[in-house]
Formats: structure tokens, sequence, C-alpha cells
């Protein structure tokens, strides 16, 4: 019985970090999710599937997110708001 298990990840792109999540209770995953920090009510998250397509495309998402971002707060100072979405998961 493996009970309780958290792995988590943290890495950093353009100076935002981003966090790898996946936490399982036996042989259930629960949570399996991206997600740029610091962890706050509207933060974006992308969960993905159980297979490594699915999570390349979650960080390619988180990725494409912050560039977008790090753009948009290069040309002025407004903050941008995120959103939770799915990435396929596709095998």
């Amino acid at each position: 019985m493996m009970g309780l298990v958290f792995n988590n990840i943290n890495v950093k792109h353009k100076g935002n970090e981003v966090s790898i999540a996946q936490h399982k209770d036996n042989d259930t995953t629960w949570v399996q999710e991206a997600a740029i920090l610091p962890a706050t009510a509207d933060m974006y998250i992308v969960r993905y599937g159980s297979s490594l397509t699915s999570l390349i495309r979650a960080l390619q998402e988180i990725r494409d997110e912050i560039d977008k971002t790090h753009i948009h707060k290069s040309r002025s100072k407004g903050n941008a708001t995120g959103t939770q979405v799915t990435a396929d998961s596709a095998t």
C-alpha cells in the first residue's frame, strides 16, 4: 500500500515560476496539472492526461501563456488574468 504521494516540480520560464504537479492516492491519480505561480484565485492552470504528449502540450500552453503575458507586460504595466484549461490527453 503506497498511500498519498505528492509529486511537484517547479521550473522557471522568463522569470515566472511554473509548478508541475501529480498527486496520487494509492493507484488513483487525483491531480495532474501545470500552473503559473503564485497561487491565486485566477491563476493559469492546465490539466494534463496520462500520456507524455498530454504533458508536453500542457507545458507548451503554459509557455505560450507566459510568452504572451511577458510581451504584454513589456508593452504596458497592466496585469493579465489567467484561466483554467485542459490539455488534450492524446497518447
